[in-house]
């Protein structure tokens, strides 16, 4: 064959010089030079090499004319594997003789390898178990079989019996194999475990005595009603891009924290099901597995027995919140929890049963009024319902009362993890009414608009009777102006409008902040930009009563300023983002600087700023980098920061802080993660310079974490960007709710400011607080409230 393809290229060199050919030396070992547009040919029967005239070039990723490349026997094997070809290595060297790297030949080349399809046979190794073996130093990559155009690098295809043919893009050294296996074969490993039934499909879930293997199995239901029944696990028999394909069969196994699958080209398993009665069933699985993303192989013998999965008692809570119906529930050990969240239609009158799977429940709308969802966490593990085909849980109450909310009933199904893992659940639950809040009540009063002018960010202060609002309006002569109106805070009519150009442009998108002492004495803080890089932040000391303008103060370089007056040092903290890091400072009502700016946070972003209420000499700044909250104090009456940073949660973010008159303590946003996916709010309770938390959470009943507050003498209030509030106040054992919570979007349409982070929120000492909205062209709402402990 060598001789009739070298007299070819012979002929066609003579007639347009097309091919460089190898150099004729003998049948396990071929090298030929690379020539600029010709076709590189070698062949040594049992492999052959074709890179295109096209693939060699001076640019980047082609073959360098003058490069030789050699085809050849290599004497090194791959160990643990089953080989039915010999190993063939490529090798590429430049003209100088040292080895090419970095080769992305386009179009790839083409690459051939013969395999003794006889032994592979008699092995019981069809197509789809072999592997074109891609070998580069330690690391092994295995070319799937395909019967189409196979993708380069990645698949191969058997163009006739005994012949592989792939595309390359680099060179490597190649063999045609199985998977790896083990000498001598583990020892059988007895497993022991559950069956479910999930539409169409059998679950088993299996360990072993000693918690070493998690098995889970799922394979169509039919392949369980005729045993002994013979079941084949490979690549070909599941479908990852069609997980409800009623024909999938697939099997993982955890151990050693790796996860292996049969999902894989290397992958292959057989399944006896000797015995199958309802949840009784016995077998065994014999085979070989690969690490989930990697090439790790793993050799299973195992023989299982199943029963019924063991009755679990659950009790708990159930919540009412916004439609809502929330049930909390965990085992007596509290390894095991369960959140059941549906409509609070459910259950109806006649008990009948609620099915949660992945058709109830839609990730990309989690505020669906439908939808409904069962997670199951366990020893640190998450399972949901929420999973194609494998996850369904049917919840029945046995007896339940819509007023009350005490119930009782049972869960069974199968939730499904991320590896995935299945669960099988057989709980039975009794539930209590949960504590949405206190005995107060929330009240929202008549609101009323101000269209004076646009508003694109709005704020309010109280101190004493009134209140004052500012918001950031049109463009003035030059730059945005500041506007302002009293509100009277026992009627909460609007009074003495004044407004100021600053010197500087603010930017509604920078963030936008606000103070007030005695109301003739207040601080605005913007910036001229939303980068806090490159923007600059600017506070202004201004009397919208009597005076009008004390001072106007650059800060420095950020964005996204807070400020807090502190009543008993009668000065402003100020915070702000400033570049990567948080900045603070403190000013008097002049705009005279106390100490010098310090920095709070490197490496994190503001997230809060609160000042004590008492007689307590600091403020307490708060900031987060995304894996929890972090909070510092700073003595206000210097200037200076107190002791070192601390952490205040260890999770996710949050971080809006605010003071909490009644108990005297500072009151925090955390979040923490339920499920797996579902990201639960909470406030968390700081003592006035203390850095461990007081009691525990209170967890808020929203989606949305809060992100401004208000206090007043009957609490404290968090309001999120939607308008939703929380009243709240705390002691030793932490915070609670003093009412129910109020939803912006249920609640007569709250949710009408146009920023990015909603309207803000001022409280009095009387129990009144207000909150504004801005319009954008239509001004500022005014929304009073009133609450009652």
């Amino acid at each position: 064959m060598r001789y009739i393809l070298t007299s070819a290229c012979f002929l066609a060199v003579l007639l347009a010089s097309a091919c460089s050919l190898d150099d004729g030396a003998d049948a396990t070992s071929e090298t030929a030079t690379a020539k600029a547009g010709q076709d590189l040919i070698l062949d040594i029967g049992v492999a052959r090499l074709v890179i295109s005239g096209a693939s060699i070039g001076t640019g980047a990723g082609q073959l360098e004319p003058g490069s030789k490349v050699t085809l050849a026997h290599a004497s090194s094997q791959p160990s643990g594997r089953e080989l039915y070809s010999p190993v063939i290595k490529v090798s590429v060297k430049d003209e100088d003789g040292d080895a090419v790297t970095g080769l992305d030949l386009n179009p790839p080349a083409l690459f051939e390898l013969s395999y003794d399809a006889g032994r592979a046979g008699a092995d019981g190794v069809s197509n789809v178990n072999l592997s074109l073996l891609s070998i580069s130093g330690n690391t092994i990559d295995e070319l799937s079989y395909t019967t189409v155009i196979p993708a380069p690098d990645t698949q191969f295809v058997i163009p006739y019996k005994g012949r592989t043919r792939a595309n390359l893009t680099s060179l490597a050294t190649y063999a045609v194999g199985t998977l790896l296996v083990t000498d001598p074969p583990p020892p059988v490993t007895a497993l022991t475990g559950t069956i479910s039934t999930i539409l169409t499909s059998t679950a088993f879930q299996l360990a072993d005595s000693g918690s070493v293997f998690a098995v889970n199995l799922v394979v169509p239901t039919s392949d369980t009603t005729t045993p002994p029944t013979v079941i084949t696990l490979n690549d070909a028999a599941f479908d990852a891009t069609n997980p409800l394909n009623p024909t999938n069969r697939i099997m993982t196994v955890q151990t050693a924290g790796k996860t292996y699958t049969t999902d894989h080209a290397a992958a292959g398993v057989v399944v006896q099901i000797n015995t199958f009665a309802g949840t009784s069933s016995s077998g065994s699985m014999v085979g070989n597995m690969v690490e989930q993303g990697a090439s790790a192989i793993l050799q299973v013998n195992f023989t299982f027995t199943t029963g019924g999965a063991a009755t679990t008692t659950l009790g708990g809570t159930v919540t009412d919140a916004a439609g809502r119906r929330t049930l909390s529930l965990t085992d007596a050990s509290g390894d095991e929890s369960v959140l059941v969240l549906m409509p609070d239609t459910f259950p109806n009158v006649a008990l009948d049963p609620i099915t949660f799977d992945d058709s109830t429940f839609d990730t990309g709308d989690p505020l669906n009024a439908t939808a409904r969802l069962v997670t199951v966490t366990d020893t640190g593990e998450t399972f949901s319902s929420d999973v194609p085909v494998l996850g369904s849980v049917t919840l029945t109450f046995t007896s339940f009362n819509d007023v009350t909310l005490v119930g009782a009933g049972t869960i069974t199904g199968t939730v499904v993890s991320a590896t995935p893992t299945t669960k099988t659940l057989n709980y039975t639950f009794s539930v209590t009414m949960g504590s949405v809040g206190g005995s107060g009540t929330l009240t929202v009063e008549t609101s009323s608009d101000v269209a004076t002018s646009a508003a694109y960010e709005a704020v309010v202060a109280g101190d004493g009777s009134d209140y004052v609002a500012c918001w950031l309006s049109d463009v003035g002569t030059t730059n945005r102006l500041l506007e302002f109106i009293r509100i009277d805070g026992a009627v909460f009519t609007t009074f003495g409008a004044d407004s100021y150009e600053p010197t500087v442009n603010l930017d509604p998108a920078g963030g936008f902040a606000f103070a007030s002492n005695d109301i003739t004495d207040t601080v605005v803080i913007g910036a001229s930009g939303s980068n806090p890089g490159t923007a600059t932040v600017t506070a202004i000391f201004y009397d919208p009563i009597v005076f009008g303008l004390y001072a106007e103060v650059s800060l420095g370089t950020g964005a996204f300023p807070r400020v807090q007056y502190h009543f008993n040092e009668d000065l402003y903290v100020i915070a702000w983002q400033s570049g990567a890091d948080v900045s603070v400072a403190v000013f008097d009502n002049d705009g005279d600087q106390i100490g010098t700016t310090q920095t709070a946070f490197v490496g994190m972003t503001l997230a809060g700023l609160a000042a004590a209420g008492d007689a307590t000499d600091e403020a307490l700044i708060t900031a987060t980098d995304g894996s929890g909250v972090v909070g510092q104090y700073i003595t206000v009456s210097t200037g200076a920061l107190s002791g070192a940073d601390f952490d205040i949660s260890t999770s996710l973010g949050g971080g809006a802080a605010s003071w909490e008159d009644v108990g005297g303590q500072y009151l925090v946003g955390t979040q923490t993660l339920i499920g797996g996916f579902f990201t639960a709010n909470a406030l968390t309770a700081l003592a006035t310079g203390t850095t461990v938390p007081l009691g525990t959470n209170l967890t808020l009943a929203t989606l949305d974490a809060p992100v401004k507050a208000g206090w007043g003498s009957g609490g404290a209030v968090f309001i999120t960007a939607t308008a939703s509030l929380f009243a709240v106040d705390s002691d030793t054992g932490g915070a609670d709710l003093v009412a129910n919570p109020v939803y912006g979007a249920q609640q007569g349409g709250l949710d009408v400011d146009t920023s990015a982070d909603g309207p803000d929120i001022a409280g009095l000492g009387d129990d009144t607080y207000i909150m504004v909205s801005a319009l954008g062209a239509g001004g500022i709402r005014i929304q009073p409230l009133t609450l009652t402990p």
